[in-house]
């Protein structure tokens, strides 16, 4: 819901509410709404399945005791629960029409209630089962901190969502495999169920295989973004990264701390997880090591290799050392030699905090982290210099910190080797 309102000064802001599925709506829209009025409201702590379609109700390998149970939940009250089910099975409902097409079909999970009966005539918008939501376990802030050590950390959820990778329109498509491995003893109804769900747009189609045993978040003729979850898991940072760029995975990572941290009370400033953010996207991959010109007597080039991790910072400088030189052998009238240069490409890359910290461009810094014995001797062997550049290192040599009102930074203080007219030719260039 896009939500238009005026405040006491008179400014006209706007709020944007997402809307989660099976909301049920009680506005129109343009509608004016007043302070406290409901506007729309969903159920907590269940997913419902909605028909699309209008027509009758099959049941697909459910089989009472087997794939699903009857139980009492209060008096007289009962409701179909589907089982935890392995090997072919693959419980569903089927919407078939006045002449026994299927028109529609909806994948059970395990513990999905279904609300509709075999055979049970149903219209468009009626809830035909419910998925529960996973329960809260753990209610203190105990509870949410294996979550903030896994996106600081960087890690690979297990069971990770399925994200779209391009916008478009959804578009399902269910149909029955049949098993390479004949045998007599199944019958049809216990072939695999193979869902193929496709995101159309006008420039390029994306295809995706979803496993029969993942929950759909999205239906058929729905509008995704890149990097919308298209199933049930932990979305994967790495691959939100690779599909929406590192701008996009600050916030993310902004939205998921904060919402363990608020679900506690705790208020917690944008800026200091911004800041550990900022450190995890402080390298880059290489994905094309360029060609370096050939060094001079007073210029040498850092030499990437395909694949190599390195700083950001290292990255960009070399970039613009190279460019630099190549401006100035166009200068100098030897344009064959300048277009044989290639500056390197790299891709962001994320990395945990306990990797960021233990390859920091400061060994002591590194080695008061973790890993102390081998990151001074591999120091040691390679020859490093520790410039002192960062706080921690300045803090263990019991130097002033490069921080605060009194500093300054040394670079705005560095000479300019270029004449006016050399300037003005580069900044016209």
């Amino acid at each position: 819901l896009r939500f238009v309102y005026t405040t006491p000064k008179g400014e006209k802001k706007r709020e944007i509410w997402p809307l989660e599925y099976g909301t049920r709506i009680y506005v129109k829209d343009g509608q004016e709404v007043k302070k406290d009025e409901l506007i729309a409201d969903w159920d907590l702590y269940s997913i419902p399945i909605i028909s699309e379609k209008k027509g009758i109700i099959k049941y697909r390998d459910l089989k009472e005791n087997r794939t699903y149970v009857v139980e009492q939940i209060s008096s007289g009250i009962l409701e179909k629960r589907v089982l935890p089910h392995r090997g072919k099975e693959n419980p569903r409902l089927d919407v078939v029409n006045d002449k026994g097409k299927v028109i529609a079909t909806y994948t059970l999970p395990a513990d999905t209630v279904i609300l509709v009966e075999d055979g049970q005539e149903i219209n468009e918008g009626d809830i035909v089962a419910k998925i529960p939501k996973g329960e809260i376990k753990t209610k203190d802030i105990t509870g949410g901190l294996p979550r903030v050590e896994e996106l600081f950390e960087a890690r690979h959820p297990e069971n990770s969502a399925i994200l779209a990778e391009i916008d478009g329109i959804v578009k399902i498509e269910t149909r029955e495999k049949e098993d390479k491995k004949t045998d007599s003893t199944k019958t049809k109804e216990q072939q695999n169920i193979e869902i193929s769900l496709k995101i159309v747009n006008p420039k390029t189609t994306k295809e995706v295989k979803i496993p029969s045993n993942r929950i759909l978040l999205v239906y058929d003729g729905d509008k995704v973004e890149a990097g919308e979850p298209l199933t049930d898991g932990v979305i994967d940072p790495h691959k939100y990264l690779e599909i929406r760029g590192p701008h996009h995975l600050q916030e993310f990572f902004l939205n998921e701390i904060q919402q363990v941290y608020r679900l506690q009370g705790v208020n917690i400033n944008d800026k200091h997880i911004e800041i550990i953010v900022k450190q995890m996207l402080s390298f880059v991959r290489i994905t094309d090591p360029g060609l370096p010109p050939k060094p001079r007597s007073n210029k040498k080039f850092y030499e990437f290799i395909y694949g190599e991790i390195v700083p950001k910072k290292l990255f960009e400088e070399e970039v613009e050392k190279i460019n630099e030189e190549k401006r100035l052998l166009k200068k100098e009238g030897k344009h064959k030699e300048a277009d044989e240069i290639c500056p390197p490409k790299a891709e962001p890359v994320l990395l945990g905090i306990s990797t960021v910290s233990i390859w920091s461009e400061s060994f002591l810094s590194a080695a008061s982290f973790q890993e102390t014995s081998r990151v001074l001797t591999d120091a040691a062997v390679e020859g490093k210099v520790d410039n002192l550049v960062g706080l921690k290192e300045n803090v263990i040599i019991g130097r002033l910190i490069p921080a605060g009102t009194g500093f300054y930074s040394k670079e705005s203080l560095s000479l300019i080797r270029e004449t006016e007219e050399e300037l003005v030719s580069r900044i016209v260039e």
